[in-house]
């Protein structure tokens, strides 16, 4: 009983929050100043950062629990990924702001890269008692929000990738899409789609080079903050992506807009992608199903797993009001009907046990009665974790730049000699250590 009285309480903050929109809301009692059962109650604000997508979820515990504690003072603000990332970035230099918030909707990758230049600005969430959820969520998704053994943000919704293909494309060029485990599989099959006037895929940009990377258990930086670009599996992931290019797998001249026309045959697409496209696609409806991303080798090592994106909410050292912002975080992200509200607005919970919701196993007409969310939810649990660092934004920019994009326009470097310049470059711009290998 105890632990349900405060787990509604904080459910109630969380609840007020959202109603507010932006601006105060200066709640009034009814009952002056007691709760339904006659309590006397403290108005408290709690001031929280999200963008829009992820208000449902908050606004269900509002309209749960709002009837119960009327006299609640909360507001939500929405602000963009790049207006929180630069407001929080001139308090975390500075040691100054004013309105901040007490808890913080952030790109995963962002937080780390925070976490690891000024973790005493977030509150310890293992020290509240969260770590009683680690098996709740994937290794890796876990790994991503800790700091030094303790978890610092609560892990909300992730974005495994698959691979949406046009099966009818697929049958009119007489493949197999069962076939296309490895992404030699999609070279061999590149010129029988061609001939039957399809393209194979958009312009590998950014997203997917960083899949292939991932996919092979690599990435920028190694798990000591070393880079690590010359390792022998970064330079396979990125002599494929070559290969993929002068095999016209990877399509420049197909956008990725003719994805949705009908005239691509396969995407990478992260879970928020699949989600939104049943919305805007409709010339594919009913055409698509998704499979496993294409491995590098299939063997020991690779996987068919990626991810791109995905947030989580962390609560500032500055709140006064911790206690409520963690019981609100808790319950945004281990909630069951939460978790049903995030999927009925496109976001794949992080939280494991949400796969027992009916919701989760249904079959989805879009892509011709698959359960995509179980198919989501398996590929995430083999994800290999990625390294982030302060310096991790710094890296992927390079990256782009002085390989993706030169490989994108022809150019015809090998993958180990542009791999050599982005890691010179990494190295004399954050004084990292480059991996020999």
């Amino acid at each position: 009983m105890k632990k349900l009285i405060v787990c509604l309480l904080s459910l109630i903050l969380i609840l007020s929050l959202i109603g507010c929109g932006s601006g105060n809301n200066d709640a009034t009692d009814d009952n002056g100043g007691k709760d339904a059962q006659g309590t006397d109650t403290k108005a408290e604000k709690v001031l929280v950062w999200a963008w829009d997508q992820n208000l449902p979820v908050i606004d269900y515990a509002k309209t749960k629990y709002k009837e119960l504690y009327p006299n609640v003072n909360a507001e939500v603000v929405v602000q963009s990924v790049p207006d929180t990332v630069d407001k929080l970035s001139v308090f975390f230099s500075s040691g100054v702001g004013t309105d901040l918030p007490d808890l913080v909707l952030m790109d995963n990758n962002r937080i780390q890269a925070f976490l690891q230049q000024f973790p005493d600005k977030f509150v310890n969430l293992s020290e509240l008692g969260f770590d009683e959820y680690e098996t709740s969520f994937s290794k890796a998704h876990w790994e991503l929000l800790s700091y030094e053994g303790s978890i610092y943000a609560f892990p909300f919704d992730i974005a495994p990738l698959m691979m949406q293909m046009n099966t009818e494309i697929l049958e009119a060029a007489g493949v197999d899409p069962q076939s296309l485990k490895t992404w030699e599989d999609v070279i061999a099959a590149t010129q029988a789609i061609n001939g039957a006037g399809y393209a194979v895929q958009a312009q590998f940009e950014n997203r997917e080079v960083f899949a292939l990377l991932q996919s092979a258990g690599v990435g920028i930086y190694d798990k000591a903050g070393n880079i690590d670009l010359l390792n022998p599996k970064v330079v396979e992931a990125i002599d494929m992506f070559i290969r993929l290019q002068k095999a016209k797998a990877s399509d420049k001249t197909a956008s990725a807009s003719e994805v949705g026309e009908g005239t691509v045959t396969m995407a990478i697409k992260p879970a928020w992608a699949i989600g939104e496209d049943m919305a805007v696609l409709k010339k594919i409806e009913g055409k698509v199903k998704l499979y496993p991303l294409p491995k590098i080798k299939d063997e020991k090592g690779y996987t068919s797993s990626a991810n791109h994106g995905g947030s989580s909410f962390f609560i500032l050292e500055t709140s006064k009001v911790k206690d409520i912002a963690y019981e609100i975080g808790k319950i945004i992200t281990t909630d069951m009907e939460a978790q049903d509200i995030a999927l009925a607005e496109g976001l794949m919970p992080g939280y494991l046990p949400a796969s027992a919701l009916d919701s989760f196993n249904n079959e989805v007409p879009y892509y011709q009665g698959q359960k995509i969310w179980a198919l989501l939810n398996e590929s995430a649990i083999d994800t290999l974790p990625v390294y982030i660092n302060e310096h991790y934004a710094i890296g992927e920019d390079i990256v782009a730049n002085t390989i993706i994009h030169p490989i994108a326009s022809g150019t015809d470097k090998t993958a180990e000699v542009l791999l050599k310049e982005a890691a010179d470059l990494l190295a004399s711009q954050t004084g990292r250590t480059v991996n020999e290998y």
